[in-house]
Order: structure tokens, then sequence, then C-alpha cells
């Protein structure tokens, strides 16, 4: 994995896609590049579904974020604005002036709040499987979430519970589905920096939403899923109507999209994206 330096940390990346953007941006401009920025614990992997589709069209950065298992997790506890501030030298360093942005749940706190802090280098912005802020059941949830990660003998109870929020019903009906991404997720855990959940866990904890929405300027499309447990189609559409202009659209799955819900998904990004 690629590092990039983002002031006192440095944040891991990759680069997915041609060099060079030939996207059909606004009046036929070529498109600047994609980043994609994660949810709470997902590794830079976890775009993979999406990346066949999204990178045959453009210039694709997957960035982690502070905390992240390809990036520095120095002691917390973070918050969402240090994560974007992190973003902002991190596109600095890669060069990066204007990009189109993907923040996926957590990431999409951070999206809003490199948007509004950086307008001029967010061309278009995606906000997915995100709201304004996490409610105070997603708030409880975090909190034995974390209590449960804390704890190595509870490490397996943590993935049993985590996906229970995110993984679709069908999953549930294949039969040793589960079992192998519990066992999966147990083995990856190893690598995964504990101070960097809890950081990130307190980002979340102490975000109570971007007030400066309502003046965001950037074109933006809100996507929604609609089996999502984490942030329900309620709390999507209650961000789109936040932001002035802000598209809204729903696809078909949980919070963990899989199969066909992945290619919905990445084909309404990127028409948006493409200006259509």
């Amino acid at each position: 994995m690629n590092r990039a330096a983002a002031g006192e940390v440095s944040l891991g990346y990759e680069a997915f896609g041609p060099t060079s953007c030939g996207g059909a941006g606004e009046a036929g401009s070529a498109a600047p590049p994609l980043v994609l920025l994660p949810g709470l614990g997902m590794r830079l992997e976890h775009w993979a579904p999406h990346l066949p589709f999204l990178a045959a069209r453009r210039r694709v950065i997957a960035l982690d974020l502070r905390g992240g298992v390809g990036s520095d997790a120095p002691p917390g506890p973070y918050t969402i604005r240090q994560l974007a501030a992190d973003v902002a030298v991190a596109l600095g360093a890669l060069d990066l002036e204007r990009v189109d942005l993907l923040g996926l749940s957590m990431g999409g706190f951070v999206a809003q709040e490199l948007a509004l802090a950086h307008p001029a280098r967010v061309r278009r912005l995606v906000l997915a499987l995100t709201a304004r802020r996490p409610s105070a059941r997603g708030r409880e949830r975090l909190r034995v979430s974390l209590a449960l990660r804390e704890r190595p003998e509870l490490l397996e109870a943590y993935f049993r519970d985590l996906f229970l929020w995110i993984l679709e019903d069908a999953t549930y009906g294949r039969p040793g589905a589960v079992e192998r991404l519990v066992r999966a997720a147990v083995a990856a855990a190893a690598e995964e920096p504990l101070e960097g959940v809890r950081g990130q866990v307190a980002a979340c904890l102490d975000y109570e939403g971007c007030p400066g929405l309502a003046a965001l300027t950037t074109p933006t499309l809100v996507l929604g899923a609609t089996d999502d447990l984490v942030y329900p189609p309620g709390d999507t559409r209650a961000l789109a109507e936040s932001i002035p202009g802000a598209r809204y659209a729903l696809v078909e799955g949980a919070h963990l999209l899989s199969g066909a819900a992945v290619r919905r998904f990445d084909e309404v990004a990127v028409a948006f994206l493409d200006g259509r």
C-alpha cells in the first residue's frame, strides 16, 4: 500500500484506473480523479467489488483515514474535522488539486466537512449510506460495539453483532456464509490498530453534524440503501433535504452492499459524476 503525507500522520492509499482521466465531465471536459473515503473500520480492499466499474471509467484513489489499517493510528480521540483536515493535506501531497469525492458511512461525514472547508477542491460530491450525524440509537450501537472490540475474548461476538447491522438478510439464508465472514474478520483483526478503532469511534460519537450544510454549493448526490440499518432511508433522505439542490437516490440493499446492488450503486454514482 502507498502512503501519502498528511501532516503529523500518513494515510494509506491505492490508485486504480488510467493515469489521466478521460471520463465525460460537464461540457465535455475531462473528469477529475475520484477519491473514495471509507467508513469506520473499513479496509481499502472492501472497495474491490466497485473497482471494475469505477476504474474502467476514471482514475480512482481509495484513500484510508487516520486510524485505519493502512494509515498511522496515533492515540485518540479523533474528530471528524481532524480526519477531513488530514485528507485535505494528503490530497495536496498527491498533487490532486480538484477531485470528485465519494464518502461512505463515516467517510460521508468526512466528505461533508471537506467539501465545506475546501469547496474549490471538490467538483462533485457523493454522500453514500451516511447521514447528517449518528442517531441516538447509532451512538449506543457504537458504544456497545467498542466495548466488545476492546476485549479479545469477545472478538467473535463483536463481528457477529456488527454483521447483524450491515449484512443483507439473504446472507443469513446461505449456509455457512456468515460463519466464513466471521472467521475471516477475526483472523484479519490482528492487523487492526485498536487505538485507531477507538479514535474513529470517538470521532463518530463526538460528531454533531455540519451546521454549514445549508451553504454547501458543491453539486451533491446522497445515496441510500433500502435495507440499511445503520443509516436507514429516513436518515439519508434527511441529509439530502438539508443540502440545497442535492439529488437523492435509493438502491436495493443493506449497509454492506453486495451483488447487483453494487453495480446499481456504481451506475447511479457515475451518472451523477458525469453530469447526467
